[in-house]
């Protein structure tokens, strides 16, 4: 064989092993995918081990193929979706948010959608506000409720937002503002007609105890709404309040329901949302709008079954190996360190 023959077949080979290797998608800035679930190979943490830092939106393998594809069913994100955080201003209290990170996560998955914030007035001068602004978060401002935790206010204000707004907007995903992340369009996976919360874990009795006696009983609302649960000892799902997604129509219908029943001597607490959801749930209270509840799932999911591999850039759920769509809290810490005053 002739030394030109030689150089040839070592090109070539080469050549071959560069198209098999690359991946086209980087070129175009779509995240990387990795299409044969058994490529997952490296060592998968929880979060609370991983060390690395948050790799960037463009930089993750997301695992989004066959099976794993199947939440995708519903039109992408458009101008007629809108994204909902709140945000105020609490002094004297470190607040760790990692704008940059979380808000990175949210343009990039749903590009076309509305992102806005409702904040406190009086908070329109915050860093936190003038971070939010620099990012393009559309800022709804709203007075009143000073007495109350923004968990609750919240509701009251994306309420009178949405009202004032129902026919500019579609579809509408509610999110606590810094531990949820998003992976991929979240709009696509679900249509107009549903109302959607993500819920937990079956309340025990240290729970029921320390949440429920303390934050949410005591009014006369809140007491015929407790009678099953204490006197029965029905132990239903706690309700995360922190996801809330669906049609506008129906949003607005469940925040309706939620204000109805707000005690304000109690809505000045941190965690009477949570409380006040599950309550109401557990009494069936939504039915008449079709609310479902969904437990971890590709979907969304909180502080569970999620695994990352040692850089963060493979993340999976182990039972299924598919990624996912939304996660609350189930991410390493190190995502979420900047401390805004």
């Amino acid at each position: 064989m002739t030394k030109n023959k030689l150089f040839t077949i070592f090109i070539l080979s080469i050549i071959y092993i560069f198209i098999r290797n690359i991946k086209f998608s980087n070129f175009f800035g779509n995240r990387k995918e990795f299409d044969i679930i058994e490529s997952y190979s490296d060592t998968i943490l929880s979060p609370k081990n991983t060390i690395g830092e948050y790799p960037g939106y463009n930089n993750f393998y997301l695992n989004y193929a066959n099976e794993c594809s199947k939440y995708f069913k519903y039109p992408k994100n458009s101008k007629t979706d809108i994204v909902i955080f709140a945000y105020t201003y609490r002094p004297g209290k470190n607040f760790f948010l990692i704008f940059d990170n979380i808000i990175d996560s949210f343009k990039n998955s749903v590009p076309n959608a509305i992102i806005a914030c409702v904040i406190p007035q009086k908070d329109l001068i915050s860093k936190g506000a003038n971070l939010l602004k620099k990012y393009g978060i559309q800022l709804i401002p709203f007075e009143g409720y000073e007495d109350y935790s923004i968990v609750t206010s919240r509701y009251l204000a994306i309420y009178d937002f949405l009202k004032n707004n129902i026919n500019n907007y579609k579809r509408v995903f509610l999110s606590d503002i810094d531990d949820v992340f998003m992976f991929r369009d979240v709009f696509s996976t679900f249509n107009e007609d549903e109302i959607i919360i993500n819920k937990l874990f079956p309340i025990d009795e240290r729970w029921y105890n320390k949440s429920f006696i303390e934050k949410g009983n005591n009014t006369v609302k809140d007491l015929e709404l407790m009678k099953d649960i204490g006197k029965n000892k029905i132990n239903p799902d706690v309700i995360n309040g922190g996801i809330i997604f669906g049609g506008i129509k129906k949003a607005i219908q469940l925040l309706k329901i939620f204000i109805d029943y707000v005690n304000p001597t109690k809505a000045k607490d941190f965690g009477y949302d949570q409380v006040l959801f599950t309550l109401l749930v557990s009494k069936n209270k939504f039915n008449s709008i079709g609310l479902k509840l969904e437990h971890c799932t590709q979907r969304i999911c909180f502080w569970l079954d999620v695994k990352y591999n040692l850089n963060t850039t493979k993340i999976i759920y182990r039972q299924n190996m598919c990624s996912p769509i939304v996660l609350h809290k189930s991410i390493p810490i190190n995502w979420i360190n900047k401390n805004v005053k």
